[in-house]
């Protein structure tokens, strides 16, 4: 009999115990709740569709509380709460993907974020503009500090983006 079978026949065994025994499971309850700041989320792009930098960025809130253990290997992967961003740089020929990166909200309208990626590290604050000719576009101020040791000067990039979804 292997493992799997052997897990799965003792948990439908705990589980009829604790039926039997009036101990039944409870109603799943959700351990996050709404996004504090909702029109942050969606797809923006780059107002500059010459840009060199970033050339869009996803924001999305993510509500996946549970917790997946897999039964062979014993691993188990945390739950995903709260903001997230995606940000893509300009590359050729396709977009360069950074990844799916936590963010945390700061104020009402700003998320801030650091995105290792082994040659660099970057910090990303990205902001809903209120008001101004730039009213509901988003603000994104991005620092790259090189860690490989190439010598490669540091930089920063203001850009604005536009939502399209």
């Amino acid at each position: 009999m292997n493992r799997r079978r052997v897990l799965i026949q003792g948990s439908l065994f705990g589980m009829a115990m604790l039926a039997r025994w009036g101990l039944g499971a409870r109603p799943a309850a959700a351990l996050c709740v709404s996004p504090s700041a909702p029109e942050l989320l969606g797809t923006w792009v780059n107002v500059d569709a010459a840009t060199r930098g970033m050339r869009r960025i996803q924001v999305a809130y993510l509500c996946d509380d549970v917790r997946r253990c897999d039964a062979e290997t014993g691993q188990c992967t945390e739950p995903r709460v709260g903001y997230y961003i995606r940000p893509f740089g300009a590359c050729s020929p396709t977009d360069c993907d950074w990844g799916l990166q936590s963010a945390n909200l700061v104020g009402v309208r700003s998320l801030t974020s650091t995105i290792d990626q082994t040659f660099a590290t970057r910090s990303v604050r990205a902001t809903l503009l209120t008001q101004g000719s730039r009213a509901g576009q988003l603000r994104v101020l991005w620092r790259t500090t090189f860690t490989d040791g190439s010598g490669r000067e540091n930089y920063h990039r203001l850009e604005y983006f536009t939502k399209t979804s």
